[in-house]
């Protein structure tokens, strides 16, 4: 039976350390934080209402109640109530204008 008492600090000495790489100035200049106006939207004030503009992208079978339930940090629960189709937002819903490009 495995132990399910494990330490982080046991896990921890298997981590490796990662260097970091910064962007090239193109990627960055793209960027949408570069936008001021994204800026403003993604406020914290405007946290976390401001990611449905995003959740609205997709089609949903049934539209969420709660934006997210942070009652059990660290695992937040996103879109409460909503329902929606993976396969139908990744595949479905493009077949209608590339249709030829699918078959």
């Amino acid at each position: 039976m495995a132990n399910d008492n494990v330490k982080e600090s046991e896990i921890a000495v298997h981590w490796q350390e990662e260097g970091l790489i910064h962007p090239k100035k193109e990627f960055i200049d793209q960027a949408n934080m570069a936008d001021p106006e994204v800026i403003e939207r993604f406020k914290s004030e405007n946290w976390p209402d401001c990611y449905e503009e995003y959740a609205e992208l997709l089609d949903w079978d049934k539209r969420w109640s709660k934006t997210v339930d942070t009652s059990n940090p660290p695992f937040y629960n996103w879109w409460v109530g909503g329902k929606l189709n993976a396969s139908y937002n990744c595949v479905d819903r493009h077949l209608k204008a590339h249709r030829n490009k699918a078959l």
